[in-house]
């Protein structure tokens, strides 16, 4: 998992540097969408995790 992260950080690093370079796009701008694209996978990755945890209390709760 830390490597995936490792490997995620630095090409989103390398296409930021591309972006800014070659199509004038803002830091700012690039800041947000990655915040907000984190904050969403926070969220998918919650609601996932409760899911399985009910789904585990429950199979539990039947034997």
């Amino acid at each position: 998992m830390t490597v995936v992260a490792a490997l995620c950080w630095g090409a989103s690093g390398v296409s930021a540097d591309y972006l800014m370079e070659h199509h004038g796009i803002e830091l700012s701008l690039i800041s947000f969408f990655r915040l907000f694209t984190a904050g969403i996978l926070l969220i998918v990755g919650a609601v996932v995790s409760i899911s399985v945890v009910d789904l585990i209390r429950a199979r539990r709760a039947g034997q």
